[in-house]
């Protein structure tokens, strides 16, 4: 198939970028997959297993946003990179990922979609032997360690583990704090302690949520020339 035939391929949104990602306790985690992602002509002299790293977490944990940030990164440099959701395309033969060797990153995330598929894990089985015998580098995500997803096939199984297992940890609701309020001024806005307290006291604490929330405020804020107070987030969220 070729490349520019494939559906599903995820448009990345513009703020899933290394530079926006808040790493909390995945400060390894995180600068290790930055040395992988960035790294120029290295994988060449080391085993061809390196060109392969496999992040997992709970949703809202920053799985997502990391792979997105991969390829965010490798396209900067000018060269060619995919993200994908399993979970869309499992529906499809494992087929609609022939091609993407001409990549030189494939992120594929929810993998958890494909475990006790056997079609999809014998495709994925050889479409990971045919990128690393191409040099493209692999980045997988999902919800568990390779060893607890239910694959069926202990081939897939070892090659996912090959080049390292990075759990990515939620962040504390400390860390959500100091990330709201880097944000916020970033953006040019205080968000303030009081304010910070009281969203987390009426509202959902889950990360893509807050971020949702924040968005809103932002845009409210500058409609209406507004401070975000606390009265302003009762108008603008209707609570």
């Amino acid at each position: 198939m070729n490349i520019e035939q494939l559906p599903l391929a995820i448009r990345l949104p513009d703020t899933t970028s290394f530079t926006s990602f808040y790493p909390g306790e995945n400060g390894a985690t995180f600068e290790a997959l930055r040395d992988f992602v960035l790294a120029k002509g290295e994988l060449q002299a080391e085993p061809q297993h390196h060109s392969c790293f496999y992040l997992y977490g709970e949703p809202g944990s920053g799985c997502s946003h990391l792979l997105q940030a991969a390829c965010h990164a490798v396209l900067e440099q000018q060269q060619m990179a995919m993200y994908f959701s399993l979970r869309d395309l499992v529906a499809q033969p494992p087929a609609v990922l022939d091609g993407l060797e001409a990549m030189q990153l494939v992120a594929l995330d929810d993998l958890d979609a494909i475990a006790g598929n056997s079609d999809w894990e014998i495709g994925l089985f050889h479409f990971y032997n045919r990128c690393r015998d191409s040099g493209v580098k692999l980045l997988f995500g999902a919800k568990k360690k390779p060893q607890d997803l239910s694959v069926r096939l202990p081939d897939l199984v070892s090659r996912l583990a090959w080049g390292g297992v990075h759990a990515v940890k939620s962040l504390s609701d400390k860390d959500k704090r100091e990330l709201l309020q880097q944000r916020a001024k970033a953006r040019g806005f205080e968000l303030s302690d009081e304010v910070v307290n009281y969203l987390f006291n009426r509202c959902s604490r889950a990360l893509p949520e807050l971020i949702e929330i924040l968005d809103k405020l932002d845009r409210d804020s500058i409609k209406l020339k507004r401070k975000v107070t606390i009265p302003f987030v009762k108008q603008s969220l209707g609570i």
